[in-house]
């Protein structure tokens, strides 16, 4: 204010020279004070972003570990499926020849069982029957030992399959309940 009355006391002239020279003063503080207020608020800026950006990248870095490891791990499921697969088509054939021996053997039995019926009113033809029932037997032993071979088969399927199976079970929660 001093200056404003200074010039106000002196020459019209000079008057418009102190007035600029006040307001380029002015400027300049305002202007530094700005310089320093944005300063400061660009230090507590960086405090806050680089933080977040280092964040970031971390995030970024585990989601794709996470997608790597999901991938990998689909792709050894897939692995496991054909094996799986292959022991199905297995066990099926199996199946179909089980089906197969089981008719066989019931058809021997209802033989069996229609020659016992005549066995007991005749004893004497009870011995002719015996032989043709030893030859029917004769002929189960052979049907009997291909499904004792058809169930160790299975058996042995079986076990190939829930070896795949053991693998994909530490993938679910509670897939494995003998821990």
């Amino acid at each position: 204010m001093s200056e404003k009355t200074a010039t106000n006391n002196s020459a019209p002239g000079r008057e418009s020279s102190a007035m600029a020279t006040a307001t380029t003063t002015v400027s300049d503080a305002t202007l530094e004070r700005f310089a320093r207020s944005f300063e400061a608020s660009a230090r507590r800026w960086e405090l806050v972003v680089y933080p977040m950006m280092l964040a970031f990248v971390i995030l970024a870095a585990y989601g794709f570990y996470l997608i790597y490891s999901m991938t990998r791990d689909v792709h050894l499921v897939t692995q496991q499926m054909e094996p799986i697969a292959r022991s199905m088509v297995a066990v099926s054939d199996n199946m179909i020849r089980v089906t197969n021996h089981m008719s066989s053997m019931t058809a021997n039995i209802k033989t069996i069982t229609h020659e016992m019926v005549h066995m007991g009113s005749n004893f004497d033809e009870g011995l002719t029957i015996a032989g043709r029932m030893d030859h029917s037997v004769a002929t189960m032993v052979p049907i009997a030992q291909r499904m004792q071979y058809d169930a160790d088969v299975m058996t042995q399927r079986i076990h190939d399959v829930t070896g795949p199976m053991n693998f994909m079970s530490d993938m679910f929660p509670m897939g494995d309940q003998r821990r």
